[in-house]
């Protein structure tokens, strides 16, 4: 293969404060996208700005071809997308069971991160970090650690070479060696138009390595890198960018700003002519009911809502206040994070049904699950009220376990059908009756979810009987017709269940009981957003 033309005397390599000069980069990358839709893309930091971009150029009437904007990690996935063959891209959630099976596989060798039969989430979520900090920053592990190597860093180890041996094996690839499966791909066959890359701040050197790939087969490369007045943060040393080309400083948009760039620089004085209120509260609660009480302020005195914004450290946990009090205060919204699954009430509920198996019934948790408005309608449980499931019970001392609730509930039959009963059997055998029948028909059901079962049989078992109940189509919530949030949180868990189907090759082959069948389930639950309603001309909510 004959040697690739250098293209340096076509990069174009800009410096300035960030947000600078961003709609003439735009304005420049439209033009080059009018001529080659297709060999022209925009390269952000940020999926938010994404978004802002294409918002930007749909409401000036510009056509471009929207997957050609995107961040460098959607650059490699639409770049394998329209380049696999073989190659299977693992969701993290997918990476996550994939780690999990590689520590049991390793059981014997593997003793520190073993303290029960099986890993915590906790320990995946730790290594996983783990893996891909080294990965992309291409850190040779653990020779690295020179004298303070160890028994635990070996092992370590272990694990990372063994997911890695894994991925290769079977053709697989995550969010990290996708970056070199798109590196190798561009350097042996890669070929764009022109490449516009706005705002990346310190890639990490994988990072580094993949926009050398683009750059150097690119017709023309243009980057925009931040800069700023504090030498810490903008005077790094950068030797993946080139020597050579044009290197153009963009003119600084406002002094306020370059002083801003150097707030933790300097300890002088920074006037921006506008003010600051600093406070504590007693509880995040009562901070956004203040911050909804300025926007009010705000709203008032002319400012529009699409031109206020609030940033909070970890805002995907905050997005449940955020929709209930700014709600009470009539306040429209918009965020581009949504909730986790997992902190859906839908996904409670039917991940409590597994739990309530693995735990072997205990009484409190069957009261809680008859007691869930999903559970009501639809699966012919009308007849057992909740709250004489809950008072017989109680009075029939069930604790928990299939054999002490069906003895419990038969001896006290037995009491309450007895004429002369007294105050401890004040309640008549018909309702011990109604309760004894739902409990025999509910352990019934979800008898298929017991014992030992591959995760494909413990799956369509579960699938069954969210069909028996229902539970594919959600009944209406007390009071109301179900939200978009329930539909949306419940097709998301059905592609999670569905995603099993995927994922076989990642867990083990052996039985399972419901138990490890929810932690399974629950790792891919775990990684998976639903998007949130909101109002495009609202309050930006930022994290």
């Amino acid at each position: 293969m004959p040697p690739k033309p250098d293209r340096l005397e076509c990069t174009t390599i800009y410096r300035g404060l960030p947000g600078d000069g961003f709609l003439e980069f735009i304005r420049n990358f439209s033009g080059a996208a009018a001529a080659d839709p297709f060999g022209t893309w925009l390269i952000l930091p940020t999926n938010r700005l994404v978004r802002k971009v294409l918002d930007h150029l749909a409401i000036a009437g510009i056509p471009v071809v929207s997957s050609r904007i995107c961040t460098l990690s959607g650059f490699c996935r639409i770049y394998f997308e329209d380049h696999r063959t073989t190659s299977r891209l693992l969701s993290k959630g997918e990476s996550g069971l994939l780690l999990s099976r590689v520590l049991t596989d390793n059981r014997a060798r593997l003793p520190v991160f073993f303290t029960r039969n099986r890993p915590s989430s906790g320990t995946i979520d730790d290594l996983r970090l783990f893996i891909s900090v080294i990965t992309r920053r291409k850190i040779v592990f653990p020779e690295c650690l020179l004298d303070l190597e160890s028994p635990k860093s070996n092992q370590i180890d272990l694990v990372s070479r063994s997911y890695h041996d894994f991925l290769l094996e079977f053709d697989l690839l995550d969010a990290d060696t996708i970056l070199d499966w798109t590196i190798d791909q561009i350097s042996a066959a890669g070929s764009f138009g022109h490449v516009f890359v706005y705002g990346l701040f310190d890639p990490e050197p994988l990072e580094q390595d993949l926009l050398s790939a683009i750059r150097t087969n690119s017709s023309a490369f243009f980057q925009v890198i931040p800069t700023g007045a504090d030498p810490v943060l903008f005077r790094k040393p950068e030797p993946w960018l080139p020597d050579s080309g044009d290197h153009v400083p963009i003119p600084v948009s406002s002094p306020v700003s370059e002083s801003l760039s150097g707030l933790f620089a300097s300890d002088e004085r920074i006037d921006t002519g506008g003010k600051l209120l600093a406070a504590t509260f007693s509880s995040r609660y009562n901070e956004i009911v203040s911050i909804a009480g300025e926007i009010c302020r705000l709203r008032e005195s002319g400012d529009l809502y699409s031109s206020i914004a609030v940033a909070f450290p970890d805002v995907r946990t905050q997005i449940p206040v955020v929709d209930e009090i700014f709600a009470d205060f009539g306040i429209p919204w918009r965020s581009a994070t949504g909730t986790r699954l997992s902190r859906s009430p839908v996904t409670g509920f039917l991940t409590g049904i597994l739990r309530l198996v693995s735990d072997r019934y205990p009484r409190d948790g069957v009261v809680q699950l008859a007691g869930s408005p999903y559970f009501r309608q639809g699966a012919g449980y009308e007849a057992l009220s909740v709250r004489e499931l809950d008072t017989v019970s109680r009075l029939a001392k069930v604790e928990g376990e299939k054999t002490g609730w069906l003895h419990g509930l038969e001896r006290y039959l037995v009491q309450a059908g007895d004429e002369n009963r007294n105050a401890t059997t004040p309640y008549a055998k018909e309702m011990v009756e109604r309760v004894l029948s739902g409990i025999k028909r509910l352990f019934e059901d979800l008898r298929p979810l017991e014992g030992q079962k591959t995760v494909r049989e413990h799956q369509k078992n579960f699938s069954d009987l969210m069909d028996r109940w229902g539970l594919f189509d959600l009944p209406s919530s007390p009071g109301g017709d179900t939200g978009p949030e329930e539909r949306a949180s419940l097709e998301a868990f059905r592609k999670c269940l569905h995603g099993l189907d995927r994922a076989a090759g990642l867990v083990p082959d052996e039985t399972v009981d419901a138990g490890v069948f929810l932690s399974i389930l629950s790792a891919l639950i775990k990684e998976t957003e639903v998007p949130v309603t909101t109002d495009r001309a609202g309050v930006a909510v930022l994290g």
